[in-house]
This record gives C-alpha cells, structure tokens and sequence, in this order.
C-alpha cells in the first residue's frame, strides 16, 4: 500500500501540501509508526506498573494506582 496519500493534505484552494518530515505525527503521518507505537505501549505496560496506557495518534496517557 502507498504511503503517499497519507503524508498529503489538500487546502482549501487544491493546493496539496506533502509532509516530508512526519511532522504531522509519527502515527498519523502514514500510519507506518502504527505497529513499533503498539510495541512501545505493550513494553511501557510490561516494564512500569501501570493500569492502563491509553494511546491516540502519538499522544500518551498512563493511569496508575497509588494503591
């Protein structure tokens, strides 16, 4: 599958503007970070002792229990 169509955002215009720097998000940029983010969430859960890692695009959010 081509990356191509997600590194690119069309204006209002027409104009398209390509992302040649995955500055729109790793995971979002093109979708190919997707499967090494999975792996970085499955290491955090594994390594630290949280509840729960909640991950959108290339945001983080980890819930832990003070109990």
């Amino acid at each position: 599958m081509s990356q191509w169509p997600f590194l690119m955002v069309k204006d209002s215009s027409g104009g398209l503007y390509v992302d040649t720097r995955i500055t729109f998000g790793g995971v979002a940029g093109c979708g190919s970070f997707g499967v090494p983010a999975d792996a970085w969430k499955r290491i955090m859960e594994h390594e630290f002792d949280v509840i729960k890692i909640f991950r959108w695009v290339d945001d983080n959010l980890f819930i832990k229990s003070n109990i």
